[in-house]
């Protein structure tokens, strides 16, 4: 999902090309459903080449879970439709129980207030668009489709384990229990005593 300078891939996708359908797909109705809502709106005509839709939408980040789980989002800069998604390809487990769409929004929220704190620090993003400060806003809004990305890779991964651990017995709370070991894994962190065995 990065090119080869570390950026995240632009595409020229339409709403309905990133959900698959304009119609409410099974499991995963909401993208569906607004869609479907804006294009018999009144507004739907857009004098833009940005859809109803993704007016309506315009900087939001959305997640439509699946076997993979979707990032997209629509921003119009200086007139041009810069439309962005990544796809979170990562394993998870084989049971989807009801509470884990509430620890990936958990995982979400955490990233987001950790992308909005980088920003508000002035520090460097890490997603670099160019050597240009007018780049800077594409640049913090590449790090929170990152950040996003990152929390459903997260969160697939987590659910891996538990159902690994406890098969068809898996429940949210399970998955919950995962969280820590599995953002260690994946950021290469530990919060570990070195010296924990002589206290």
């Amino acid at each position: 999902n990065l090119d080869n300078s570390g950026n995240v891939k632009t595409e020229d996708t339409t709403a309905k090309g990133a959900f698959g359908s304009d119609k409410s797909p099974p499991g995963s109705p909401t993208p569906g459903r607004l869609q479907t809502a804006w294009a018999d709106s009144p507004e739907h005509k857009a004098s833009s080449d940005m859809t109803a839709f993704e007016r309506s939408t315009e900087g939001i980040v959305i997640v439509k879970k699946g076997a993979m789980d979707v990032i997209f989002s629509t921003t119009l800069e200086a007139l041009h439709v810069s439309r962005r998604s990544m796809l979170c390809k990562e394993e998870g487990g084989l049971k989807r129980s009801g509470g884990i769409g509430d620890i990936l929004s958990g995982c979400i929220g955490t990233f987001v207030a950790w992308n909005r704190i980088l920003k508000s620090s002035n520090k460097p993003p890490a997603i670099m668009v160019e050597d240009d400060e007018d780049k800077t806003e594409e640049s913090t809004h590449d790090n929170l489709l990152l950040g996003v990305w990152t929390a459903c890779c997260i969160t697939r991964r987590a659910t891996r384990y538990a159902f690994e651990e406890k098969r068809r017995g898996m429940t949210a709370p399970d998955v919950l229990r995962e969280i820590s070991r599995t953002v260690d894994e994946m950021t290469g962190s530990s919060i570990a005593v070195e010296n924990e065995e002589e206290v």
